[in-house]
């Protein structure tokens, strides 16, 4: 259990540090091209280092592995990293915490899983929660514009990565490692981020602050999310149920409230409170229709 509380505290460490970061830099799919090509490439030189056997993709497969790197790195990354010049580190961390029903949503449209009354209830209640986080100014330029854009790309970036894992799963279902699928999506998202950058912006290296602030960060994310976090997750997946996992992420934002306050100064409002109770109660309703009923 320790690991798993250790796991979701690195986890929530990232939001400020990615935060911070893009306070460093004028163009966020700059800054995601540097980190997921580079990270990228180590876990794909990792991935035949620890798994020699030629891996053979099919054209299927193939498409399967750019649509995971579209959807979880490109669309995920890019529209979190675009909302989090604008709103606090803390608001994206809780957005997050609805990844479990995004997931079952999409299991219910694309692969049939039934949902409950209980749980399409506690669906519902994990999205009112969202409501109160519209009414945040804290978030630097939020009075510019509304801040329903931001928290629509927030919503697109989480619903993104839950449908991308869909993929993944597929991929994994075929008998590819999960190092090797997450090295392969990654690098390819990256170059999908440097390429929309170098077609919207030509070859010019943004406005940076201080580059040995901004490697010192994008190492940190890299580290703690790329090669820790991936690596507990699915160590912890041989020991826990994936619903306990999911359902134990409600631990990244609780420490996201402590991180964004210690080291960003950012404020802790009453909303934020009121999103995480809303959100606690609507997945607790979820996972409790979902436990194995006793015969």
């Amino acid at each position: 259990m320790f690991l798993v509380v250790l796991m979701y505290a690195l986890f929530a460490l990232t939001f400020p540090i990615a935060k911070l970061a893009m306070g460093l830099i004028s163009s966020p799919l700059f800054f995601l091209s540097l980190r997921m090509i580079f990270a990228g490439c180590g876990m794909t030189l990792a991935s035949n280092y620890l798994y020699p056997q030629r891996v053979a993709l099919s054209r299927s497969d193939w498409g399967l592995l750019v649509a995971s790197g579209f959807f979880a790195i490109f669309v995920a990354f890019g529209c979190e990293f675009w909302a989090l010049q604008y709103v606090t580190s803390i608001k994206v961390n809780i957005f997050y915490s609805l990844s479990p029903f995004m997931t079952a949503v999409f299991a219910y449209l694309l692969d049939s899983e039934r949902l409950s009354g209980k749980k399409m209830l506690g669906l519902l209640i994990g999205f009112v929660g969202m409501i109160p986080l519209s009414w945040d100014f804290a978030g630097g330029q939020s009075g510019v514009l509304p801040t329903s854009v931001y928290d629509l790309g927030l919503l697109v970036s989480v619903a993104s990565a839950a449908f991308a894992w869909l993929i993944i799963k597929r991929l994994m279902n075929r008998g590819f490692p999960l190092l090797f699928i997450n090295g392969g999506m990654t690098l390819i998202g990256g170059m999908l981020c440097l390429g929309v950058y170098l077609a919207s912006s030509g070859p010019v290296i943004p406005a940076i602050a201080s580059w040995s602030t901004l490697l010192v960060y994008m190492s940190g994310l890299i580290l703690i999310s790329n090669v820790i976090g991936y690596t507990m997750y699915g160590s912890l997946l041989r020991q826990y149920s994936p619903t306990f996992l999911s359902f134990s992420g409600f631990m990244c934002p609780l420490f996201g409230l402590g991180y964004s306050y210690l080291f960003m100064q950012e404020p802790v409002l009453l909303l934020h409170f009121v999103s995480l109770a809303c959100v606690f109660a609507g997945l607790l309703l979820f996972y409790w229709d979902e436990r194995p009923k006793k015969v």
